[in-house]
């Protein structure tokens, strides 16, 4: 099996690296394809020595550092630690998580990986629907939480409340 990131990636600072640390990493690596494998085919396989590919190469590493640290400071009893989660450790898991979220989503792309279905439709990030019409809830969304001033010279000026808009900040 690949992983991204190898034993001496991890981010473990003074505390020694445990004889498992190895199934940790290859655990994690093993969920990360799980998320990004629907986005992805897995393993991704990047080259670092390719200039467009390296940032997604160093992205996938970190990403593995970060999970298999995480999961193994949990898994550790640290001093302190045992009524609740290691801070640093839920911190990394979160990050990793996070990353592997918009990843998986499409709003990280990886340069060089070869998408699962790459004659799909569009993967759109955003709203993907738009009516112009008065009861459109896209168009309502838009004219209350959209640019105040982009809205304030095409609304008209409400007649109550001493002239204020509402909508405004």
């Amino acid at each position: 099996m690949t992983t991204y990131c190898l034993v001496d990636d991890l981010l473990l600072g003074n505390v020694p690296t445990p004889a498992d640390a190895s199934t940790y990493v290859q655990s994690t690596a093993d969920e990360m394809d799980s998320i990004i494998g629907l986005q992805y085919v897995t393993p991704v396989v990047l080259d670092d020595s390719v200039p467009a590919q390296r940032a997604g190469f160093l992205l996938l590493k970190r990403i593995n550092a970060w999970l298999a640290t995480g999961r193994l400071l949990m898994a550790l009893d640290g001093a302190g630690e045992d009524d609740q989660l290691h801070q640093y450790a839920k911190y990394l898991v979160d990050q990793a998580m996070l990353a592997l979220s918009q990843i998986q989503d499409g709003t990280i792309t990886l340069p060089g990986a070869v998408p699962v279905d790459p004659e799909g439709e569009f993967r759109g990030t955003g709203p993907l629907a738009s009516w112009a019409d008065d009861t459109s809830p896209v168009e309502a969304y838009q004219s209350v939480f959209g640019n105040p001033a982009a809205q304030a010279l095409t609304r008209p000026r409400p007649i109550f409340f001493g002239y204020r808009d509402l909508y405004t900040w």
